[in-house]
């Protein structure tokens, strides 16, 4: 799975997940983001030990391929902010990469 370069624009960032050919369907896909969430701002009033949060607007049910497409066509992920759900775990750095996963085959 690899992260082709996002569009721009600083709330609504889209991601186009590739699933690698040699994948099958019950594996997890994840969203890395390589660097620094520089653009996911926490609140104010948190502190530095406040978890970062990440939300996915709609439901993962909805991320379903076209009829009449093939495994080879991108998967559209759209992430909003503010970011709800996700933690990164207390024993990880700023530059580690976050993992966002689907249990259920797309």
């Amino acid at each position: 799975m690899r992260a082709v370069e996002p569009m721009s624009g600083l709330l609504h960032q889209q991601w186009t997940l590739q699933q690698p050919q040699n994948s099958d369907s019950t594996s997890p896909i994840r969203l890395s983001v390589a660097s620094p969430l520089r653009m996911l701002q926490q609140p104010q009033n948190s502190d530095s030990t406040s978890p970062i949060r990440l939300s996915v607007a709609s439901p993962l049910r909805m991320l379903q391929q076209p009829q009449n497409s093939n495994s080879a066509s991108p998967i559209h992920l759209s992430v909003a902010s503010p970011l709800r759900m996700s933690q990164q775990p207390q024993n990880s750095n700023s530059a580690s990469p976050i993992h966002l996963s689907v249990a259920s085959p797309l």
